[in-house]
């Protein structure tokens, strides 16, 4: 009975490692992509720089599939550029990919000399381009004289 266990959970584990060559051998990657069992969360296309991008978590649900290797979100022809390549961060003209920290240069403490911020970056975040500040309520970077 033991070895029947055995044998069956081998057989298991065998025809998932077969599956799974297959479904990688039929993907071909594209230039600037990798493949992965499962997908993973963060940015996908340009559109979804500069926004949260919700993530499923471990919820057994998985594709394999070819995506963007770090750095690199898809664009309107769905193809894998740098984020910094991206026409806009999220919508926002006024605004490139950055570190999404605004301290210092936002519509509240521009004005501020020697403000102390925390460094540091948040992932799939943006900056207000030179001469912007960002607008916490408009959630956009605006020209000082619009706050």
């Amino acid at each position: 009975m033991f070895q029947a266990k055995v044998i069956l959970l081998v057989c298991t584990f065998w025809i998932y490692f077969i599956q799974s060559e297959v479904v990688k051998r039929s993907l071909s990657c594209k230039e600037n992509e990798m493949f992965v069992e499962c997908s993973h969360c963060g940015p996908k296309s340009c559109d979804d720089l500069g926004h949260p991008v919700p993530c499923v978590g471990n919820t057994g649900i998985c594709r394999p599939q070819c995506v963007c290797i770090d750095g690199y979100v898809r664009d309107a022809n769905d193809t894998c550029i740098p984020k910094t390549e991206c026409p806009s961060c999220g919508g926002d003209f006024n605004a490139t990919t950055g570190c999404g920290n605004h301290c210092g240069n936002s519509c509240s403490d521009y004005k501020e000399v020697n403000k102390t911020c925390l460094s540091g970056c948040r992932y799939n975040s943006c900056d207000c381009k030179k001469d912007y500040v960002y607008h916490d309520e408009l959630q956009k970077c605006i020209l000082p004289v619009d706050c």
